[in-house]
Order: structure tokens, then C-alpha cells, then sequence
């Protein structure tokens, strides 16, 4: 494991691999990182008023849009994977949607990004609502106007029943 992949294991959840370095698997999950970094150009981060549905075309099911909200995160626009995986998820509050151990895996998972300013891959188990046999690899990066100013995530969920026997 290189320096740049950490693990986090919130019990009872399933493990997080957490990697800066960006080495994604799956296609979808590429392109989508792709897109972005062709959005940042040589800035931190682009703002989220620079993207576009046309730009996002093959991979628009699985995009997320979660703004930071005092200290917490709020999904503004749901993709249709990610409703079909966690359930109706848009404009409510994550301390209002999960438990508690749901809730600080997923804050974990976000703050990672806003704590750094920088784009992360995640590599895990879905772990919210018992669905342990789903695997799955995220892209989330920041979104906003200035250098330091994050006010929103890009966050890329795609998921697949994994092959480990139940």
C-alpha cells in the first residue's frame, strides 16, 4: 500500500481505502474524474457553475452534488444511481438520514475532501442500509470560486454486486 492509500474502518462498518493518488478502476468513475480535472485547468478546483450536463453526458446517472452547509453536508442533486442504492437522499441534513455510525462513515468520507481541498478516490463496501454486498468506487473534489472558498462536492458514485460469497 503506498503512502498515498490509508484505510478507515468505522465499526461496524466495512473498511474505507482512501486514495490520493487517484487510481481508479472503473471507466465511469475515470471519465468523471476526467471531466473535472479538464474543468480545473491549472486552478484548485473549478467552480460549480462550470458544469454541464453535455460535458457529463456518460456518466450523468451517477453525479452528486453535495454543498457544505454550516458544519454539515446536504445532497442537492441526487443522480439516479445513488437514489436507486440509498433511497431519496436530496435536501435533507445526513445527521437526519443515517445513523450514527452511518452518519460519521459518511462525514468521514466528505470531510476528507473539504479538510484538504483536494480530489480523493474511495474504495469500499456500501455500508448504509445493510447493503454489504455492494462494492463500489467513489470520486469526490471540490467545487468552488476561489483557491480556498469550498463550497460544494463532486461526488461520483457507482456501485456493483461484489463476487464475495454471502
Amino acid at each position: 500500500m503506498s503512502a498515498a492509500v490509508q484505510q478507515f474502518t468505522p465499526q461496524p462498518m466495512p473498511t474505507i481505502t482512501v486514495d490520493w493518488d487517484l487510481a481508479f478502476e472503473n471507466a465511469v468513475i475515470k471519465e468523471a474524474a476526467a471531466y473535472w480535472m479538464s474543468l480545473r485547468d491549472e486552478r484548485p478546483m473549478p467552480s460549480r457553475g462550470q458544469l454541464r450536463p453535455a460535458g457529463m453526458r456518460n456518466f450523468l446517472t451517477f453525479v452528486n452534488l453535495v454543498d457544505i452547509v454550516d458544519d454539515s453536508y446536504v445532497v442537492t442533486l441526487q443522480g439516479a444511481h445513488t437514489r436507486q442504492v440509498f433511497g431519496h437522499l436530496a435536501r435533507q441534513k445526513f445527521v437526519n438520514l443515517f445513523t450514527e455510525e452511518e452518519d460519521k462513515r459518511w462525514r468521514y468520507c466528505f470531510d476528507l475532501v473539504r479538510d484538504s481541498g483536494k480530489p480523493v478516490r474511495l474504495y469500499t463496501q456500501v455500508g448504509t442500509q445493510q447493503q454489504l454486498w455492494l462494492d463500489c468506487e467513489v470520486f469526490i473534489a471540490p467545487l468552488g470560486d476561489g483557491p480556498q472558498a469550498i463550497q460544494s462536492l463532486f461526488w461520483i458514485f457507482k456501485s456493483w454486486r461484489n463476487a464475495r460469497p454471502a
